[in-house]
């Protein structure tokens, strides 16, 4: 009878209702709270400033100071939003450029690429003129010199270039700041395009003025650099003056076959053989025929390969260091400092 009629049903009612509500309230309750949450995630990336309470210019500089700003801090990795643990970002990759690319690609150029036996002999031969020169003339090794820093200035480009498609890249990043408005974003982005463009043009000039300027005086007198002399000294074998002569005296050795020897017995070889060739016959094209090089034609060839391995030396340790110096001078830094003004401005 206790378990009978309407007040113990209520009763079993309300229990039953309470108990329900204590087991799917802490459940509700965590998703309100993720929901709140993610409105305001959605809210902050659209932009969650009173637009009644604000005018159409104080809105339009608070979204310009944003995304400059984003800019500058993914730049300088002061952006969470923008550090991942899977892979390099911002400035970090722009350091990678100069470090792990550019740097090493530079000092791993070999100082003769592209120059071979042949092209230093003769060179050295035409920068003879019709002397039989006793020493090696400058100007030959001035040319080699000349040819191969001018090889450098491809990749200094290319390092510029590359250092611009990574600041293109942190923009587009930093235009989240401005996704609630798909036509104000398009004309940001076609404008900080055109102006990352306009300051490549004074960059890129000056790395053609830093090639232009090692062309343009070759320094034989840097600190660095060694003399032909003592190159001669290291390279010549025993009984060898620096002049490239047979030294005379108690210490020649009588086996080596002197550059006088090596001549008479060159013109007894053909004195003895029957001429095949007439000699007001001329070719128009005259080359170094390696095969009847001189002990002596050998050693200025060795020598100026290692005065160009030396002095190539000391200008790629400078384009290394002066060029992402410029790159950030001109272009990185110029960003940083002038992106808002620009953007402001136009």
């Amino acid at each position: 009878a206790s378990r009978m009629g309407t007040p113990y049903l209520g009763k079993m009612l309300n229990a039953i209702l309470l108990q329900h509500i204590r087991d799917t309230l802490p459940e509700l309750k965590t998703k309100v709270h993720d929901l709140i949450a993610h409105t305001n995630t959605v809210l902050r990336q659209l932009g969650d400033d009173d637009i009644t309470i604000m005018s159409s210019g104080g809105l339009l500089l608070n979204l310009l100071t944003r995304y400059s700003n984003a800019i500058v801090a993914t730049i300088d990795g002061t952006n969470s939003e923008s550090i991942t643990k899977t892979e390099l970002t911002g400035g970090a990759r722009v350091n990678f450029i100069f470090t792990q690319a550019f740097g090493p690609y530079i000092m791993s150029m070999k100082p003769c690429e592209g120059l071979t036996d042949e092209h230093i002999r003769t060179t050295i031969d035409n920068a003879k003129g019709p002397r039989s020169a006793l020493f090696i003339p400058e100007q030959a090794f001035e040319m080699l010199v000349r040819t191969q820093v001018s090889r450098l200035e491809e990749p200094c480009l290319k390092c510029c270039d590359h250092v611009f498609d990574e600041l293109i890249k942190i923009c587009e990043h930093a235009e989240k700041e401005l996704a609630r408005y798909p036509q104000l974003r398009t004309q940001v982005n076609e404008h900080v395009v055109k102006l990352l463009r306009e300051y490549t043009v004074p960059l890129r000039e000056f790395i053609c003025n830093v090639i232009k300027i090692e062309l343009a005086y070759i320094n034989t007198n840097h600190p660095h650099f060694y003399g032909g002399g003592s190159v001669f000294d290291t390279m010549n074998p025993q009984g060898m003056s620096s002049q490239g002569h047979p030294q005379m005296g108690a210490h020649a050795n009588p086996g080596q076959v002197t550059d006088h020897g090596a001549a008479v017995e060159l013109q007894k070889k053909h004195s003895t053989g029957s001429s095949s060739s007439n000699f007001t016959d001329m070719p128009s094209h005259i080359r170094q025929d390696l095969r009847h090089m001189s002990e002596r034609q050998k050693r200025e060839t060795e020598v100026i390969k290692q005065l160009l391995t030396t002095y190539f030396g000391i200008i790629q340790i400078s384009v290394q260091d002066k060029i992402p110096k410029a790159i950030v001078h001109f272009l990185v830094n110029k960003v940083k400092a002038e992106i808002q003004n620009e953007l402001v401005a136009a």
